[in-house]
């Protein structure tokens, strides 16, 4: 067995769980620190978001792709459990939590902006 399988499955999973767990807790830290408007929480926001948008597209592309390029290979028997409507049907879900995920990096990049303009006026 091939050992470059098990290494992109671990990678897979440490990159993850830096972007999704790691990333939420170094945030957390800042507010709890008083920061909560800096530049390195709106650019933790802003890889976040990007990351789960490009995570959720390849999940659902993937699998359509992989079929269409190795169709031959593939036994007859073996195919993708819906059409692409289902399965965009079933992201909408991620959709929208990355779109939240993205409209809250938008709201502390407003913060940080207000908190930027009133530092300059005391």
């Amino acid at each position: 067995m091939s050992i470059l399988l098990p290494a992109v499955i671990a990678l897979r999973f440490f990159l993850l769980a830096y972007f999704f767990v790691g990333m939420p807790i170094q945030i957390l830290l800042s507010i709890s620190r008083g920061v909560a408007f800096n530049e390195a929480n709106n650019r933790r926001f802003r890889i976040m978001g990007w990351v789960a948008l490009t995570y959720v597209l390849i999940d659902l592309v993937a699998p359509f792709v992989l079929h269409a390029l190795l169709r031959n290979w593939i036994p007859a028997d073996f195919q993708p459990e819906t059409n692409f409507a289902g399965s965009l049907v079933s992201h909408l879900f991620a959709f929208g939590s990355v779109a939240g995920l993205l409209l809250i990096g938008k709201a502390f990049r407003a913060g940080y902006a207000l908190q930027s303009e009133n530092a300059l006026t005391v």
